[in-house]
């Protein structure tokens, strides 16, 4: 587990202390609880591969492990300290089942929507690496595309905007030109 802490100046009327995690892989370190509890950051932002949801385990067939069972009670632990916004990556492939338990328990499940919290519009664009490409190759600068019609509704949001992603080769094609503070 790495900690970096950046500080930006934005135009915003306060500070916000965000917690970023991402690739958990449906496996908690053991003091990531405890280490938020402890830093009490204003909201916990999720972009994505929090689960390891690639299989049929995740549609109610046998698996060992079903992902949203195993990560569910952190999300809960998570959401009772600070809000949670939750943008899926490419393992993230829920099944709505488990898409409701989250929001039942407190998370912003953001495939592909945003929402407002505080002086931020915070939006999660969903992976373009969903179940109908399972047969990827895993060569990421041809990452099929994600939602474009979203990421150009997000951009045309008023306020300051946050967009959560779980993939970094979408900067340069898909974002950096577009009206999008963080």
């Amino acid at each position: 587990m790495k900690i970096t802490r950046y500080f930006l100046k934005t135009p915003l009327k306060r500070a916000y202390q965000l917690a970023l995690l991402s690739d958990l892989h449906s496996k908690v370190p053991a003091k990531l609880s405890a280490l938020l509890r402890r830093e009490a950051p204003d909201a916990v932002l999720i972009a994505g591969d929090l689960m390891d949801c690639r299989d049929a385990g995740c549609e109610g067939r046998p698996r060992t492990g079903d992902c949203c069972r195993v990560m569910l009670p952190f999300l809960t632990e998570v959401a009772a300290l600070a809000p949670v916004f939750y943008a899926p990556g490419n393992h993230d492939r829920l099944p709505p089942r488990c898409a409701a338990a989250m929001e039942e328990a407190g998370v912003r499940y953001l495939a592909d929507r945003w929402v407002t919290f505080q002086e931020l519009t915070i939006g999660g664009l969903a992976s373009g690496l969903g179940s109908q490409h399972r047969g990827f190759s895993g060569n990421f600068k041809k990452t099929p595309l994600p939602n474009t019609a979203f990421l150009s509704s997000f951009a045309a949001k008023p306020g300051y905007k946050l967009l959560l992603c779980h993939h970094p080769e979408y900067y340069d094609r898909l974002i950096k030109d577009l009206p999008i503070d963080l």
